[in-house]
Protein backbone atom coordinates (compact mmCIF):
# COMPACT_ATOMS: atom_id res chain seq x y z
CA UNK A 1 0.00 0.00 0.00
CA UNK A 2 1.14 3.51 -0.66
CA UNK A 3 1.13 6.29 1.30
CA UNK A 4 0.35 9.41 0.34
CA UNK A 5 3.29 11.20 0.00
CA UNK A 6 4.59 8.04 -2.05
CA UNK A 7 7.57 10.57 -3.39
CA UNK A 8 11.32 9.62 -4.32
CA UNK A 9 12.80 12.01 -1.17
CA UNK A 10 9.36 11.21 0.52
CA UNK A 11 8.93 14.86 1.62
CA UNK A 12 6.02 17.09 1.47
CA UNK A 13 5.94 19.62 -1.52
CA UNK A 14 3.10 21.91 -1.61
CA UNK A 15 4.66 22.26 -6.07
CA UNK A 16 3.87 18.42 -6.13
CA UNK A 17 0.11 16.72 -5.64
CA UNK A 18 -0.40 13.16 -3.63
CA UNK A 19 -1.85 10.22 -4.95
CA UNK A 20 -5.09 11.59 -5.15
CA UNK A 21 -3.67 14.49 -7.51
CA UNK A 22 -4.02 16.80 -4.61
CA UNK A 23 -1.80 19.90 -3.84
CA UNK A 24 -0.80 22.13 -1.31
CA UNK A 25 -1.27 21.53 2.70
CA UNK A 26 -4.15 19.62 4.28
CA UNK A 27 -6.93 22.04 5.39
CA UNK A 28 -10.16 21.16 6.50
CA UNK A 29 -11.90 25.07 6.70
CA UNK A 30 -15.79 23.92 6.16
CA UNK A 31 -15.71 20.70 8.67
CA UNK A 32 -13.71 22.90 11.70
CA UNK A 33 -16.80 26.05 10.78
CA UNK A 34 -19.65 24.00 12.06
CA UNK A 35 -20.54 25.01 16.18
CA UNK A 36 -19.93 21.32 16.63
CA UNK A 37 -17.68 20.39 19.88
CA UNK A 38 -14.22 19.02 18.55
CA UNK A 39 -15.12 15.46 19.96
CA UNK A 40 -18.31 15.56 17.52
CA UNK A 41 -16.20 16.35 14.42
CA UNK A 42 -13.10 14.02 15.31
CA UNK A 43 -14.87 10.84 13.35
CA UNK A 44 -15.36 12.95 10.74
CA UNK A 45 -11.92 14.49 10.67
CA UNK A 46 -10.19 11.44 10.95
CA UNK A 47 -12.44 10.10 7.95
CA UNK A 48 -11.09 12.48 5.61
CA UNK A 49 -7.64 12.35 6.63
CA UNK A 50 -7.93 9.07 5.57
CA UNK A 51 -8.50 10.52 2.05
CA UNK A 52 -4.68 11.81 2.37
CA UNK A 53 -3.03 9.48 4.99
CA UNK A 54 -2.90 5.84 5.78
CA UNK A 55 -4.50 6.38 9.54
CA UNK A 56 -5.69 3.31 11.40
CA UNK A 57 -6.41 4.60 14.74
CA UNK A 58 -6.32 8.26 16.17
CA UNK A 59 -6.99 9.70 19.68
CA UNK A 60 -8.11 13.23 20.83
CA UNK A 61 -6.53 13.99 23.64
CA UNK A 62 -7.39 17.49 25.57
CA UNK A 63 -5.55 19.43 28.36
CA UNK A 64 -7.26 20.33 31.62
CA UNK A 65 -6.38 23.81 32.28
CA UNK A 66 -6.96 23.45 36.26
CA UNK A 67 -5.36 19.94 36.72
CA UNK A 68 -2.74 20.01 34.28
CA UNK A 69 -3.72 16.47 32.98
CA UNK A 70 -5.23 15.09 29.49
CA UNK A 71 -8.16 13.72 29.21
CA UNK A 72 -8.99 11.13 25.51
CA UNK A 73 -12.35 12.87 24.69
CA UNK A 74 -12.33 11.08 21.27
CA UNK A 75 -10.71 8.01 19.45
CA UNK A 76 -11.09 6.14 16.03
CA UNK A 77 -10.36 2.79 16.05
CA UNK A 78 -10.69 1.43 11.85
CA UNK A 79 -14.55 2.30 11.28
CA UNK A 80 -15.44 2.64 15.13
CA UNK A 81 -15.92 6.22 16.87
CA UNK A 82 -16.48 6.68 20.33
CA UNK A 83 -16.78 10.33 21.20
CA UNK A 84 -17.78 12.80 23.98
CA UNK A 85 -15.05 10.63 26.51
CA UNK A 86 -13.61 11.92 29.80
CA UNK A 87 -10.90 8.95 30.26
CA UNK A 88 -8.24 11.32 32.37
CA UNK A 89 -5.05 10.35 31.21
CA UNK A 90 -2.10 9.01 33.94
CA UNK A 91 1.09 11.57 33.94
CA UNK A 92 3.35 9.37 34.44
CA UNK A 93 5.46 8.04 31.72
CA UNK A 94 3.15 9.64 29.30
CA UNK A 95 4.40 10.84 25.54
CA UNK A 96 1.38 12.67 24.92
CA UNK A 97 2.42 14.78 28.03
CA UNK A 98 6.19 14.87 26.57
CA UNK A 99 5.18 15.78 23.26
CA UNK A 100 2.97 18.89 24.35
CA UNK A 101 5.68 20.22 26.69
CA UNK A 102 7.74 20.03 23.96
CA UNK A 103 5.71 21.66 21.56
CA UNK A 104 6.91 19.41 18.47
CA UNK A 105 5.19 16.77 16.58
CA UNK A 106 6.94 13.07 17.19
CA UNK A 107 6.60 10.84 14.51
CA UNK A 108 7.96 7.05 15.08
CA UNK A 109 8.28 4.42 12.38
CA UNK A 110 8.57 1.25 14.87
CA UNK A 111 6.02 0.70 17.29
CA UNK A 112 8.09 -1.37 19.68
CA UNK A 113 9.55 2.27 20.57
CA UNK A 114 6.52 3.67 21.67
CA UNK A 115 7.78 5.70 25.24
CA UNK A 116 4.43 6.24 26.67
CA UNK A 117 2.25 4.85 29.59
CA UNK A 118 0.33 1.87 28.83
CA UNK A 119 -3.02 3.44 28.46
CA UNK A 120 -1.79 5.59 25.70
CA UNK A 121 -0.09 2.33 24.11
CA UNK A 122 -3.67 1.08 24.19
CA UNK A 123 -5.57 3.94 23.00
CA UNK A 124 -2.69 4.81 20.15
CA UNK A 125 -1.31 1.60 18.96
CA UNK A 126 -2.41 -2.22 18.34
CA UNK A 127 -0.11 -5.21 16.78
CA UNK A 128 -0.69 -4.36 13.68
CA UNK A 129 0.14 -0.57 14.01
CA UNK A 130 3.37 0.07 11.93
CA UNK A 131 4.23 3.85 12.49
CA UNK A 132 2.32 6.57 14.99
CA UNK A 133 2.71 10.27 15.31
CA UNK A 134 1.86 12.72 18.36
CA UNK A 135 1.43 16.28 17.32
CA UNK A 136 0.94 18.75 20.42
CA UNK A 137 -1.97 21.22 19.42
CA UNK A 138 -1.70 24.68 20.33
CA UNK A 139 -4.11 28.02 20.06
CA UNK A 140 -2.47 31.56 21.31
CA UNK A 141 0.88 30.06 21.83
CA UNK A 142 -0.71 27.40 24.66
CA UNK A 143 -0.88 23.65 24.36
CA UNK A 144 -4.86 22.85 24.33
CA UNK A 145 -4.64 19.00 23.51
CA UNK A 146 -2.58 16.39 21.66
CA UNK A 147 -3.77 14.38 18.45
CA UNK A 148 -2.61 11.14 18.38
CA UNK A 149 -2.31 8.93 14.68
CA UNK A 150 -1.24 5.42 13.98
CA UNK A 151 -0.93 3.25 10.88
CA UNK A 152 -0.52 0.07 9.72
CA UNK A 153 1.42 1.39 6.70
CA UNK A 154 5.37 1.64 7.46
CA UNK A 155 6.30 5.32 7.17
CA UNK A 156 2.69 6.48 6.58
CA UNK A 157 3.52 10.08 9.28
CA UNK A 158 6.57 10.62 7.56
CA UNK A 159 6.32 13.80 6.18
CA UNK A 160 4.41 15.09 10.25
CA UNK A 161 7.94 16.69 10.73
CA UNK A 162 7.55 18.83 7.46
CA UNK A 163 4.83 20.86 8.38
CA UNK A 164 2.00 18.61 6.32
CA UNK A 165 -0.27 18.86 9.29
CA UNK A 166 0.57 21.90 10.70
CA UNK A 167 -2.90 23.81 9.46
CA UNK A 168 -5.39 20.91 10.55
CA UNK A 169 -3.83 20.67 13.93
CA UNK A 170 -3.99 24.50 14.16
CA UNK A 171 -7.37 24.23 12.97
CA UNK A 172 -8.09 21.58 15.23
CA UNK A 173 -6.33 23.28 18.01
CA UNK A 174 -8.60 26.59 17.71
CA UNK A 175 -11.89 24.23 17.88
CA UNK A 176 -10.84 23.09 20.86
CA UNK A 177 -10.33 26.81 22.92
CA UNK A 178 -13.27 27.73 21.70
CA UNK A 179 -15.46 24.86 22.72
CA UNK A 180 -13.50 23.99 25.58
CA UNK A 181 -12.45 27.75 27.45
CA UNK A 182 -10.99 26.14 30.23
CA UNK A 183 -8.00 24.40 28.68
CA UNK A 184 -6.41 27.76 27.56
CA UNK A 185 -4.71 30.53 29.68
Amino acid sequence: MRSMFDFEDNGWDSERSDIYGRTGPLDFTDLFSSPSNPAELFPELITELRNHLSVSRAVLVIREKTASQYLAVATVNGGRARKNLTLRLPGQSSLFDQVAHGGIAYSENFCGLFSGNSFERNLLIDDDSQAFAVMPLKSDGQIVGVLGLSSETPMAFATIDDGAMDRVSDQLAACIARHYPATTA
